[in-house]
């Protein structure tokens, strides 16, 4: 008998996965801006990871023009993995 309830049991066997379809998401954005603007992604995207304003407003335009019903906007990158998650949120 387990002292934890199913949905509990899949919640903790999912904790630190991160959804590979979103951070493909978010890559694919760096590397379409990376097009747009002559910029190297990886540079962007270390420019998006320290906060600089003119590329995250420019990935989330991106982002949003590419998936305009996707509903993301929030996002959260992992330090000890490198990879991002989208997510929706109110």
């Amino acid at each position: 008998m387990s002292i934890l309830s199913d949905e509990t049991r899949e919640f903790v066997l999912n904790a630190g996965r991160h959804q590979s379809k979103t951070h493909a998401i978010a890559v694919d954005c760096f590397k379409e801006l990376a097009k747009q603007t002559g910029v190297k992604a990886v540079k962007l995207k270390k420019r998006f990871i320290k906060h600089d304003v003119l590329v995250t407003e420019a990935f989330w335009r991106v982002l949003w023009s590419k998936h305009p019903n996707s509903g993301y906007n929030c996002i959260d990158y992992c330090d000890c993995c490198g990879k991002f998650t989208l997510s929706a949120e109110d």
